[in-house]
């Protein structure tokens, strides 16, 4: 899913490392977080969704089964094609060393 900065992306997942791996990815591609509470589901949590226009749900793969149809979704961790396995593979970080 293409995004461009100042698109929004929900982050509907459990409190940990990944999380706030997402977060950072956002800040740092220049994209909206919108957080999003974990015990939300059926019409509350799609009204949020709606309302803040977000183009990408990051989630936890427990709680992807709880997101309507139709939403663009990308699993944070543990799940082919999840952030974290795409951070590791597509961009490995390489930190720049002084000369």
């Amino acid at each position: 899913h293409a995004l461009a900065p100042g698109d929004r992306v929900a982050a509907y997942a459990h409190n940990s490392d990944a999380y706030l791996i997402g977060f950072l990815a956002c800040a740092r591609a220049g994209l909206v977080h919108v957080p999003v509470n974990q015990n939300l589901t059926g019409d509350d949590l799609l009204y949020l969704l709606d309302q803040s226009g977000s183009s990408l749900v990051l989630t936890d793969p427990d709680l992807a089964g709880r997101l309507p149809a139709g939403r663009a979704v990308r699993a944070l961790r543990d799940a082919p094609g999840s952030l974290l396995d795409a951070l590791e593979t597509e961009r490995p970080f390489t930190p720049e060393r002084p000369p």
